[in-house]
């Protein structure tokens, strides 16, 4: 697993543990709160509805002793049974509370004596006696329920107080679970991301190593070659200029020709193996100077034309007007000579292959354009790829051409593309800045 495959499942499994502890303490705090205002809300509606009928059964002991005092008066009676007929539902309305067994038998004897009084009260003569002795017995029985309710809500509460204690257990181990799952996790993150680290600066240090024998071995084998491939070279000149120029000796200089090219192939094939590796080491340096534009395409013409014209392939520069860029000199003629020579091997006998340039506001753009036959569209987004080759060419490259191509485009501060239609040639363009 990668480091930040590791570091995701961490820092997952983090926000699982986090979410989890969280979850438990909300719910543990939220149930100790809810049991809590239940409790109190209950003991609040019981003690109101019991005020309500207290405060009744106040305002009929008022109506009685005032019919004590004049107990002839008609309309005390009528207001002493107006006043019964309120009881009776605020005592249905106690009733109906949740209440224990002990504080349902309070509400039935309430229930009784309320019905007394209403019996009483519809005598023609109340016996006032009898009813101020009923409502003692309602006072004295709301006094018991409320007591007793009091009482309740102090049980109540208790539990609750114990039940909110268990569940601050239930926060504090979820909490401390949390934590040490937390520091667990930790410590295995990382050590898992110790060892990747070790073993990454292990393949790093491997890398190194392996890239600098490369280098060491790329420097061998440049050294070593050039030197005979400069001979060979320098040998097939000679030969090239002992060898007279008759059909005799026509099979001979074929030979000596063919001896040639090979040579310069495999001086070519050298030069891109150590630019690659100056591009991987970070050494490939570029010396810019102001260059004009068509000396550069001149340059690169004058070397490939012998091939171009061997060929019968119509090669020519167009440049109207002499712009100057900013420019390695030897490495722009070295991307157009790479262009050039990719459109020439790819140009059919007879076609015709353009060089040109033109400005562009602060760049100056240069095209490479034949009339070969084209690029397929998907091979297109590969072509500037190492080691790639176009399928059906010639392999007589190792395909790094386009590849230093286009390094050494994008080292100059500038771009290359290329736009292609099968069957109507191709035109690799790249820009270069103003000097």
């Amino acid at each position: 697993m990668t480091f930040r495959g590791v570091l995701s499942s961490g820092v997952a499994a983090l926000i699982f543990i986090t979410v989890i502890t969280g979850s438990v303490s909300v719910f543990a705090l939220q149930h100790a709160r809810t049991s809590h205002d239940e409790a109190t809300h209950d003991f609040e509606g019981d003690l109101m509805v019991i005020d309500q009928l207290r405060a009744q059964s106040e305002q009929t002991t008022t109506t009685v002793r005032m019919l004590a005092r004049n107990p002839a008066s008609v309309s005390l009676a009528e207001r002493l049974q107006s006043e019964i007929t309120r009881l009776e539902p605020l005592v249905q309305l106690v009733q109906r509370r949740s209440l224990d067994p002990t504080g349902a038998s309070y509400t039935g004897r309430i229930e009784r004596a309320v019905a007394d009084l209403a019996r009483l009260s519809l005598a023609t003569t109340p016996d006032v006696d009898e009813l101020q002795q009923v409502l003692e017995s309602v006072e004295r029985d709301l006094s018991l329920l409320a007591e007793h309710e009091r009482a309740n809500f102090d049980e109540a509460l208790a539990t609750v107080r114990a039940r909110a204690e268990r569940h601050e257990v239930w926060v504090v181990l979820a909490t401390g679970l949390g934590v040490l799952l937390s520091i667990g996790l930790a410590v295995l993150v990382i050590r898992k991301l110790s060892g990747l680290y070790r073993r990454e600066q292990a393949a790093s240090a491997a890398a190194r190593r392996e890239a600098a024998a490369r280098q060491e071995m790329l420097a061998v084998v440049s050294h070593d070659l050039r030197n005979p491939l400069n001979v060979i070279v320098m040998g097939s000149n000679v030969l090239s200029e002992m060898i007279e120029d008759t059909e005799a000796t026509a099979p001979v200089r074929r030979h000596v020709q063919s001896l040639a090219r090979a040579a310069d192939r495999m001086t070519n094939m050298i030069e891109e193996i150590l630019d690659s590796a100056r591009i991987d080491a970070g050494t490939l340096v570029l010396h810019k100077q102001a260059c004009h534009a068509r000396e550069l395409l001149d340059s690169a013409v004058e070397m490939l034309q012998p091939r171009a014209a061997s060929r019968s392939i119509q090669l020519r520069v167009e440049c109207e007007q002499d712009v100057i860029v900013a420019a390695d000199s030897e490495r722009v003629v070295q991307i157009l000579s790479n262009l050039i020579g990719n459109a020439l091997k790819f140009t059919h006998e007879d076609g015709e292959v353009v060089a040109r340039c033109e400005l562009d506001r602060a760049m100056v753009t240069f095209e490479v354009r034949d009339t070969g036959p084209g690029i397929a569209a998907e091979q297109i987004p590969r072509i500037f790829d190492r080691y790639w080759q176009a399928e059906g060419g010639s392999r007589a490259g190792i395909g790094l051409g386009l590849y230093i191509c286009k390094y050494l485009v994008e080292a100059h501060g500038g771009r290359i593309w290329v736009e292609s239609t099968p069957g109507d040639g191709s035109s690799f363009r790249f820009t270069l800045p103003r000097a």
